[in-house]
């Protein structure tokens, strides 16, 4: 017997154990998909060895995601903890952050950069609306929420935050994770050094202190602003 033959032997062998749908499927297609990264690397994490992991068959995936990319993407999504558990405050604007900041770098902390960086490097217009979608317009609610509620409590003040300086969060997050692995350690920094330093000072400035070009009544950055932003920087990746 051929080796495709087994494996179509092997395909049906499995749908005929365990022949799910909807939720359970999926469910079980991600969980391998992780499993696969984690034991086997990014380039061996294929349909075949997806669907040999899932029990389930490589025409369910190729139904199911427009490439292996695709695919992979979408299990490292759900690692990403839902936007209604970013919202709940600890009560700090510094702790806030972090928490925030911690929630997004998740999937992040758990792989090697070289994922990242294939992922960049593979995924197609569509894929990128999709993250941005899932992972970062939340990300935009979750920290104008947090920071409306550290102006409630004094911790900033009453200008406006610039878009860019609010995009700053994601893209030296998306700049670290590409080179190296995330660390605790660097989300600290990043939170310490920059981001804090950066949105108190910002959010001090008088009137007069205000660049021509800054808003002075609209609210800050927005998810659309920010969709746009992330898109281009998959593009300048290229």
């Amino acid at each position: 017997m051929s080796s495709i033959e087994d494996d179509q032997a092997s395909e049906k062998t499995h749908l005929k154990a365990t022949r799910r749908r909807g939720d359970a499927l999926t469910n079980a297609i991600r969980k391998a998909t992780i499993t696969a990264l984690k034991e086997d690397g990014y380039n061996d994490t294929t349909f075949g060895n997806v669907a040999k992991r899932a029990r389930t068959s490589r025409s369910v995936l190729y139904r199911r995601y427009r490439s292996r990319t695709h695919m992979i993407a979408d299990a490292l999504l759900t690692q990403i903890p839902s936007p209604e558990s970013a919202l709940a405050t600890s009560g700090s604007m510094r702790d806030d952050l972090r928490k925030l900041l911690e929630g997004i770098a998740v999937a992040h902390l758990l792989f090697d950069p070289e994922i990242t960086r294939k992922i960049v490097g593979e995924a197609d217009s569509a894929l990128v609306e999709e993250i941005t979608g899932v992972r970062f317009k939340p990300f935009v609610e979750s920290l104008r929420h947090f920071l409306k509620l550290a102006r409630e409590r004094g911790e900033m003040g009453s200008a406006i935050i610039p878009p860019l300086a609010m995009y700053t969060p994601i893209s030296m997050l998306r700049a670290e994770a590409i080179q190296r692995p995330l660390t605790p350690e660097f989300l600290d920094s990043l939170v310490d050094d920059v981001i804090m330093p950066l949105f108190v000072t910002l959010s001090n400035r008088t009137e007069d202190e205000m660049t021509p070009h800054q808003p002075r009544q609209s609210t800050e950055l927005s998810a659309e602003n920010l969709s746009l932003m992330w898109q281009l920087s998959f593009q300048s990746s290229d």
